[in-house]
């Protein structure tokens, strides 16, 4: 309790809930949170310092992409490897050094633009991209015998070759493109394989003689991105969606028109597309100026639907999740929250413009890593239930995930972190953060000067914990008042220089755990 006051006095407890943070930053009310750095609202309606981070994982070499889906998978040196546990790692095989696109769908871990797959049920990583350059093609006929012993012949459905063993790269099912004849270009589907012989439907090909060919087993390139939903795996490059046969990562060219088939739809306008999420059970794509939406359940009744809207930023396409039934992004205009209808910019308390957005999510917290107008690479927190924007230290992370509990964040100086609350209790803890709290001046409007003599902080800290308390008047520099080392709940009480000022700015700088439940003022 306060002690009692002369009446000459005043005094207010500014007991607003602080877990709103940084979205009440213009036009709130006095003592109310500012800006503030390390600090979270997981203690609502207190402001707390943030959980110390723990280490997973501290490659030997740069890692070069990261990926969350049933596992915790890196390409770091050429390698792309699966999290074991803290500091332990297997190696799955090996990739090229260029950026990554990872799809997950079903036991199929699909890496592009490797064009590599791995299947989490046999641990088995396999290329599944072929270029075989033939010489001396036949096309033939099929000649076999029915089940009632009559000779048929299945027309211009065989390709020929000797100089190589089809079987070693084909399977029944796969889309191949035929490249460099004169007639007969074009995507087939496999439907018998032999040693030399490939068989496709009847009349696939016209009477040629074909010296040389190519055939390619590929996905489209470059694939900017790829999510998964209804079975298929969809993706994007330039102004084109395409989607797989389905269940099968690797199979983007079949077009039998069936509901088995590939689908492949070129958005024509300006505008490349910039993001792709599955989102109310279906695929979602984003430009930088409209959402795109795939209604039906296979290629035969697709249809698409453009909305305009703020979109996904160019080169922002790791910042789109999908939150407490909306998608939050990183649009030109700010973080959105999107509801499939409505675009609502949610990020203008944070004050500043951000590009280069890479996102996860735990449900209920949208964790962002941009990069502000000076270049520099910060972490910022929503909190999707309070509202509350909070920010983080700015260590350079360039990838982030979600998987079991915990948030991961790979940093360029090659550490692995779990950020966020503890849930698994995996990971070396690191001590705690430093951090600090700036509190909206102290004014009275209707007084006009005031001349503050004391100020009250109901804090909690535990051990080890050191708070600094420092005051700006008029927002001039800040100058340290107290320092404050206890254990368990206080009320901190900081007597000031009896001074007359219109504003009264407050600041507290933190070394440890600690908890920040209300503020008080007094003046004449």
């Amino acid at each position: 309790m306060l002690p009692e006051l002369e009446r000459s006095k005043i005094y207010r407890k500014i007991d607003d809930d602080f877990t709103k943070g940084l979205c009440h930053r213009a036009g709130s009310a006095e003592g109310t949170y500012f800006a503030g750095e390390n600090v979270c609202g997981d203690d609502h309606p207190a402001l707390r310092s943030r959980p110390p981070r723990r280490i997973w994982l501290h490659p030997k070499y740069a890692v070069d992409a990261m990926y969350c889906a049933g596992e915790l998978y890196l390409v770091s040196n050429g390698e792309l490897q699966k999290a074991l546990s803290e500091n332990k790692v297997e190696v799955l095989g090996n990739v090229n050094q260029y950026p990554k696109v990872f799809g997950m769908l079903g036991n199929q871990l699909l890496i592009m633009p490797d064009f590599r797959v791995y299947d989490t049920e046999t641990g088995l990583l396999k290329s599944r991209y072929v270029n075989l350059k033939l010489a001396n093609v036949l096309i033939e006929n099929q000649d076999y015998v029915d089940e009632d012993g009559i000779a048929r012949t299945v027309k211009f459905n065989t390709l020929r070759c000797n100089d190589f063993n089809f079987l070693d790269y084909f399977s029944p099912g796969n889309s191949i493109l035929l490249r460099g004849t004169e007639h007969n270009d074009g995507t087939y589907t496999i439907r018998e394989v032999e040693e030399f012989c490939l068989r496709f439907d009847e009349k696939s090909f016209v009477a040629e003689d074909i010296e040389s060919c190519t055939i390619l087993l590929d996905a489209p390139y470059p694939l900017d991105g790829l999510c998964a939903c209804g079975g298929r795996l969809w993706g994007y490059a330039g102004d084109t969606i395409y989607a797989t046969v389905p269940g099968d990562a690797t199979n983007w060219y079949r077009y039998d028109g069936d509901e088995q088939s590939s689908y492949c739809l070129q958005m024509h306008g300006s505008e490349p597309i910039t993001a792709c999420v599955m989102h109310d059970g279906r695929p979602v794509f984003f430009k930088s100026n409209s959402m795109v939406e795939v209604y039906g359940d296979n290629p035969t009744n697709y249809s698409v639907v453009e909305t305009p809207l703020s979109g996904v930023m160019q080169g922002s396409s790791a910042s789109l999740c999908s939150v407490d039934g909306d998608m939050l992004y990183l649009s030109p205009n700010g973080v959105v929250r999107c509801s499939g209808s409505t675009a609502t910019v949610i990020s203008e308390s944070l004050g500043v413009h951000l590009k280069d957005g890479i996102a996860t999510t735990d449900g209920r917290k949208y964790y962002l890593s941009a990069v502000d107008p000076d270049g520099k690479r910060g972490l910022y927190i929503y909190d999707t239930v309070t509202g509350a924007w909070h920010t983080e230290d700015g260590e350079e992370i360039i990838a982030l995930g979600y998987l079991r509990g915990d948030v991961y964040a790979c940093t360029s100086d090659r550490f692995v972190y779990i950020i966020g609350q503890n849930k698994t209790g995996n990971g070396i803890v690191q001590g705690p953060p430093l951090s600090y709290i700036e509190f909206h001046p102290l004014n009275d409007d209707a007084r006009g000067e005031i001349v503050p003599v004391r100020l009250g902080v109901r804090v909690q800290c535990e051990l080890g914990s050191v708070l600094t308390l420092s005051v700006s008047y008029d927002g001039g520099r800040w100058e340290q008042r107290a320092t404050l080392e206890c254990v368990g709940s206080k009320l901190w009480y900081v007597p000031l220089q009896p001074r007359a000022c219109h504003t009264l700015g407050i600041r507290i700088d933190g070394d440890g755990d600690y908890r920040v439940l209300s503020v008080i003022k007094e003046y004449k």
